[in-house]
């Protein structure tokens, strides 16, 4: 079965409402919340199994807007086609189904086509939302596995609810060893009564003699009872004669009466009243004829006496139209007077700018020369471009005379340091004098001693480090380059003369053999450091010294300037050339902006900086000039409109002879005056003509209804048989009387037929005799009666006395109420059991059904499911248990580890509980292949099982129609591209 499309005439929210499902995979029906989801799913349920009663819980979705309830739904079956359901009002709604080829069928049809599911069935298996998770959730873990139970059996809920009813049942009638129940305490109390019973047994003889002799009493008592009966009816028969005798003469009086009239038949039915009413309305038509002849007689006078200017009606239309148009030509006039100051204003604003913009410029010009946006755009940017190139210049003078003052700034320091730095060959025998003082200087033989010192206390160790004599003389060589580099020359070579020498000399000689020999030379160190001490070498070393450095920085600060005075003469050619290259670009612009002077034909004497405000005032002329043009021409055609209405008024009056003399608008007034008066005249005079057809008319028909009354005066007279008025009176005096009393008669056998037998009366009709003697025979049987009341009374006493002698002899009635109790209690327990009976058979029928359940579905739902629960965890859990015997599911993970449901997490519960729907949607597919209609049942899950969820519907999707609502617009793009997509609350709110 295939839902093709549905149509709501009243239902819910929905109001005349199509929805067409397309030919998808899926078909996604997106909403908001409250547009209506729920009630779409709720209407294919009605339209398939019928509305709810009433009297049933579930909503009805009864509309509040409009009296249609219902609507159509479309599907397509295997075996049948295209059906159309169609389901109107009505507790369950009356339904009409039509076939392909156009004939109707009704409900049996449609069980026919749905087969064995029911609405129940349909909610349980092919349409279905959270509502069955949220009960799970409701109820207690221990009975989570059995509701998943019932999930998957369609109905097995409502089974395990009559199973258990039906054991509560039979507990509460009966348990082998219990007290309690029913029926154990009834056979408890039974075999009491029996006791007690048995007890009387020995005195059952005498108490059946005397039974029998009241049995016999009883039966002649009865007898006579009967007789006496039988006596009371034939007195009541009697008595019931004597009632309807006064009817039955009245009867007779009638009908003699009826006999004794003149032919009164035949007579039409109310004829005196409807020959009277004709009489009175033949006379109200004369005097009506004669006003209407009055009348028309007035009204003829009165059109004789109007008379009409034709001439004046035939301009009509024309004096209508100029006094329509008049308010037009008075406004016109006034146009005409504002267009006239409005063009000398111009005219003289014009002449002001003309003088303005100089005397050269003529209209003619100025309307030559195109203003338009893109001309002044064009202005606009090559006057920028001129300003731009003036103030390009300027900086390129500035940037000029910077470059050439930098590079003369530069070439005086050049000249400056030139003056004061020393020839080469002086500084070379400066450079040679510091060599040869430094040799001797005091603080290369302070190192030197200090070096000996440490060299004599490390010899008393007897060895000396050949590294550290090496590292020695590396730190001298290091230490003579840093100082060399920073510009201390004379510093460097003390220090590294001293490191280096006194590593050399300790390496030459290969280490001190004693102190003595360090002795030495440290003594011959000191004398020679006291000697230069006491001269003043120092002092001429620093002096050459610092004037090596200064020097130096002499060089460097030439060397410095030679590399700027490059990068000086390299910026001034570039400035040259920037001027150069803006020569030619000031050039082109000037150019460009003469051309567009002879283009606009702008004189050449117009100075650049006022060009955009003569072109903004030659702009500003034009527009002057086209608005004086086209008022010019405006008032030509005010002049040409004005003329032709004054033409027109001045013709229709010497049409109609008005002097047209005095002015177009008092012309105007006195023919719109007479042309008024002339109108009421021929509107009165068509008033006339008109009432006067209608007067004859009126006439016409009064005549008609005479001649009419008196036909039907005629036709009574038919009627009757009669040939005058006299004779219909008479006739219908007697038919008076006829009437009277055939409905009194008829009054009187009313009454006959209501007390007694129609038969009876015939009977009583044709034999008069039953009726005599009543009195006589009344009293006769009055007589019979008393004797066998008496005869009744005795007996009734011996019955008494019997039964008091019974009763004592039953001691005041123990036997009897032990032998009624001992009865009773017997038929109850029998009744009891026979219902514990019927509820023990339907417990052993239901125990059936769910062992050949498991044995036979069951297997094939399960296996179905666990495919799908497989699918839908990713393998985490591969197989669904469902013990025979039991009515609970077991999971086992793919671990092995078997869980109960209630230990799962919601979204795999609802997992679970989606394989099971899948399943059993798939054993019933032999019930029609119904669609799956899912409402976000999805929620729960994450994103990884909702996407392999999804895969899953679209496979089953492949095998029948799936509908699938949801309010969450990523799940509809994930399922398909075209969601249909259902309208929002403020669209239903304003469609309603």
């Amino acid at each position: 079965m295939k839902i093709i499309d549905l149509h709501i005439y009243g239902f819910g929210r929905f109001e005349n409402e199509f929805i067409r499902f397309d030919e998808t995979e899926v078909q996604v029906i997106y909403g908001e919340n409250e547009s209506g989801k729920s009630t779409v799913m709720a209407f294919i349920e009605y339209m398939l199994f019928g509305f709810p009663k009433r009297s049933e819980k579930r909503l009805r979705y009864e509309p509040k807007t409009t009296q249609a309830y219902g609507g159509k739904l479309r599907i397509e079956t295997a075996e049948h086609g295209i059906l159309t359901i169609e389901r109107k009002g009505g507790a369950s709604g009356t339904v009409t189904i039509v076939k392909e080829d156009g004939s109707n069928e009704g409900e049996d049809f449609l069980q026919q086509v749905l087969g064995e599911v029911n609405h129940q069935t349909f909610r349980n298996v092919f349409s279905f939302n959270l509502d069955g998770l949220q009960q799970v959730n409701e109820i207690k873990s221990e009975q989570l596995g059995e509701y998943l139970f019932n999930a998957g059996l369609t109905g097995a809920q409502q089974l395990n609810q009559i199973s258990k009813s039906l054991e509560d049942q039979q507990n509460r009638l009966f348990k082998p060893n219990g007290k309690n129940p029913v029926l154990n305490q009834k056979l408890n109390h039974l075999h009491e009564l029996e006791q007690k019973v048995k007890q009387w047994s020995k005195k059952l003889d005498e108490y059946n003699r005397m039974k029998s002799e009241l049995e016999g009493k009883r039966e002649a008592l009865s007898k006579s009872e009967r007789a006496k009966k039988d006596l009371d009816q034939e007195r009541t028969d009697l008595k019931h004669l004597q009632s309807i005798n006064p009817l039955l003469e009245q009867k007779n009086t009638f009908e003699n009466q009826l006999k004794s009239l003149p032919a009164a038949t035949p007579f039409p039915e109310d004829g005196l009243d409807r020959f009277q009413s004709l009489k009175e309305r033949q006379i109200e038509l004369h005097s009506d004829r004669k006003h209407v002849e009055d009348l028309i007689r007035k009204n003829k006078e009165l059109y004789d006496a109007l008379h009409l200017n034709d001439d004046m009606l035939d301009q009509a239309p024309r004096i209508n139209e100029l006094e329509s148009n008049f308010r037009l030509y008075k406004g016109r006039q006034e146009d005409y007077s504002k267009l006239k100051e409005r063009i000398e204003y111009l005219q003289q604003e014009i002449d002001n700018e003309m003088q303005v913009i100089g005397q050269e410029w003529t209209e003619e010009t100025i309307r030559s020369i195109n203003t338009d946006l893109v001309t002044k755009q064009q202005l606009i940017s090559k006057l920028k471009r001129l300003d731009q190139s003036v103030e390009e210049q300027k900086r390129l003078d500035e940037d000029l005379l910077h470059a050439r003052g930098e590079l003369e700034e530069n070439e005086a320091k050049r000249t400056s340091l030139i003056e004061q730095m020393l020839p080469e060959e002086t500084i070379q025998s400066y450079r040679a004098k510091v060599k040869d003082l430094t040799n001797q200087s005091p603080e290369l033989l302070k190192g030197r001693i200090e070096t000996l010192k440490s060299l004599q206390s490390a010899s008393k160790g007897n060895s000396i480090n050949r590294i550290i004599i090496w590292a020695m003389i590396g730190l001298g060589i290091v230490l003579t380059g840093i100082w060399m580099m920073q510009g201390d020359y004379i510093a460097g070579l003390i220090i590294g003369i001293s490191l280096v020498g006194t590593g050399i000399l300790l390496n030459k000689k290969g280490g001190l053999d004693n102190e003595q020999d360090l002795k030495r030379q440290i003594t011959e160190l000191e004398a020679e450091l006291r000697y230069h001490q006491d001269s003043n070498d120092v002092s001429e070393i620093d002096h050459v010294n610092q004037l090596l450095n200064d020097q130096q920085q002499l060089a460097v600060q030439f060397d410095h300037l030679k590399d700027h005075e490059q990068a000086l003469e390299k910026r001034y050619q570039d400035v040259a050339s920037r001027y150069d290259q803006w020569e030619i670009e000031h050039h082109q612009t000037v150019e460009e902006l003469s051309r567009w002077r002879k283009m606009v034909h702008i004189p050449s004497n117009v100075p650049d900086e006022l060009l955009l405000e003569i072109f903004e005032r030659i702009d500003h002329l034009k527009k002057r000039l086209t608005e004086q043009s086209h008022l010019k021409k405006n008032l030509d055609q005010l002049q040409t409109e004005l003329s032709k209405f004054e033409s027109s008024v001045l013709d229709i009056s010497r049409a109609c002879h008005i002097d047209s003399t005095h002015g177009i608008e008092r012309n105007l007034s006195q023919l719109s005056r007479q042309l008024k008066e002339q109108m009421e005249k021929r509107e009165e005079k068509n008033s006339l003509s008109v009432s006067i057809e209608q007067l004859q008319e009126q006439y016409e028909g009064l005549l008609k209804k005479y001649t009419q009354y008196t036909d039907e005066i005629e036709t009574l007279f038919a009627l009757a048989e009669v040939q005058d008025e006299e004779a219909f009176r008479e006739k219908g005096k007697a038919n008076e009387k006829y009437e009277k009393w055939t409905e009194q008669l008829q009054m009187v056998d009313a009454q006959l037929k209501a007390s007694t037998d129609w038969k009876i009366i015939e009977h009583l009709e044709n034999d008069p005799s039953k009726l005599s003697n009543l009195q006589a025979r009344l009293e006769t049987l009055d007589e019979e009666l008393e004797t066998i009341s008496k005869d009744i009374d005795m007996v009734r006493d011996d019955c008494s006395q019997l039964q008091a002698a019974i009763t004592h002899l039953e001691e005041d009635g123990t036997y009897s109420n032990q032998l009624h109790s001992y009865h009773l209690a017997k038929s109850e327990f029998i009744e009891e059991a026979k219902k514990w009976a019927v509820y023990r058979t339907a417990q052993y029928v239901l125990d059936r059904a769910k062992q050949n359940y498991q044995s036979e579905r069951q297997p094939r739902v399960i296996k179905r499911a666990a495919g799908y629960f497989t699918a839908l965890t990713e393998g985490e859990y591969n197989r669904i248990i469902a013990p025979k015997g039991e009515e609970s599911f077991f999971i086992e993970r793919k671990d092995r580890v078997v869980f109960k449901p209630e230990e799962l997490s919601r979204a795999t519960m609802e997992q679970l509980y989606l394989s099971l729907r899948f399943a059993l949607a798939e054993e019933y597919e032999n019930q029609g292949d119904f669609p799956l209609i899912m409402d976000d049942i999805l929620v729960n899950f994450d994103e990884k099982r909702h996407n392999l969820a999804f895969e899953l519907i679209r496979s089953i999707a492949e095998e029948r129609q799936v509908l699938y609502f949801t309010c969450h617009g990523n799940a509809a793009a994930y399922l398909t591209e075209k969601p249909l997509q259902l309208p929002d609350r403020a669209s239903l709110e304003v469609q309603t």
